[in-house]
């Protein structure tokens, strides 16, 4: 086989596995008060032991307008499946991160962004969020 064929072959089957392992955002509705913090997602990544395995870590995609968005360490209840061998881990608190809404003060109506919670192993969850603030 031609190298430039062969080259051509690789990069069209990686681009199809690359497209399907693509996740998928998910649309979240939220209301806030203004100049309320509000914690919006929380994501840790364990150990088969409960101990973090770090960074997971919160990436804004898309900054919201009339707010912020920040990273946020906290201890958080972990949510695994019973049949994950991480399940026992659900019974206390680990360290993790969580995203943080926050508007500016004087705003009000709706403000648009989105965010990633990225795991140890590179899985990502997408959020697209539509805040709507009042008084």
């Amino acid at each position: 086989m031609h190298f430039p064929i062969f080259l051509s072959l690789l990069m069209m089957f990686s681009g199809a596995a690359l497209a399907q392992t693509t996740p998928k955002s998910k649309v979240v509705k939220l209301s806030a008060l203004a100049s309320q913090e509000i914690e919006l997602r929380s994501g840790l990544s364990l150990n088969l032991n409960c101990e973090s395995l770090r960074p997971t870590r919160v990436a804004v995609i898309k900054a919201p307008g009339n707010g912020t968005v920040i990273e946020r360490e906290k201890e958080i209840f972990s949510n695994f499946s019973k049949d994950n061998p991480r399940f026992s881990c659900n019974e206390k608190k680990s360290l993790g991160v969580i995203a943080v809404y926050k508007s500016n003060p004087d705003f009000r109506g709706t403000d648009k962004f989105s965010f990633a919670v990225v795991y140890y192993d590179g899985r990502a969850d997408i959020y697209d969020v539509e805040m709507t603030v009042w008084r």
